[in-house]
């Protein structure tokens, strides 16, 4: 899924109903204006594998819906 190309109302949906936590809300936000995951990760002075396990998680929670 790419997070980027969801409607605001799509995207506050997941915010609501997913209980992200906030380095996981940072990382969603991030991911839905379009940054990649090296962006990211200088963004918030974390690793690379820091975001792509923050990104697995994200996708769990978005599927349990």
């Amino acid at each position: 899924m790419k997070l980027h190309k969801l409607t605001q109302s799509q995207l506050d949906d997941y915010r609501l109903r997913s209980n992200f936590t906030a380095d996981e809300l940072a990382v969603f936000d991030m991911l839905s204006k379009g940054c990649s995951i090296k962006e990211i990760a200088s963004k918030l002075s974390v690793s690379t594998r820091t975001v792509d396990r923050r990104v697995f998680d994200i996708k769990m929670k978005i599927n349990q819906l």
